[in-house]
């Protein structure tokens, strides 16, 4: 599922709005993780393409966003609010972009052997 939602909420530089249709998400999120996450070969994975202020002049900015990974071969962590700083100290540590794909297909049990 891929939703421009809170990006076009930050583009308003109104951060009530913002804090609205993230609020608004969570709650689409709590039903994820409660009814659908449970399958034993789902693999849920929730992050952002971008971070987005609600302030300043910049429309996007090049800052870290939140990872989350839920499934059965995740190894779980501490972590246990979604936002970037707490997912920054979880055991997935940082990833780039490209790294992301390959950690998938690892954790749905079809990686590859690479090199």
């Amino acid at each position: 599922m891929h939703t421009k939602a809170l990006d076009e909420a930050a583009h308003t530089k109104d951060p009530e709005y913002k804090k609205g249709v993230i609020d608004e998400l969570d709650h689409g999120m709590a039903y994820l993780l409660e009814e659908v996450a449970q399958g034993p070969e789902v693999l849920l994975v929730v992050t952002a393409e971008h971070s987005t202020p609600s302030s300043g002049r910049m429309i996007h900015s090049g800052e870290t966003v939140p990872l989350l990974v839920v499934g059965r071969h995740v190894r779980r962590d501490g972590v246990t609010r979604f936002c970037e700083v707490e997912c920054a100290r979880g055991a997935l540590g940082p990833l780039k972009g490209p790294e992301l794909m390959h950690m998938v297909l690892n954790l749905m049990d079809r990686g590859k052997l690479q090199g």
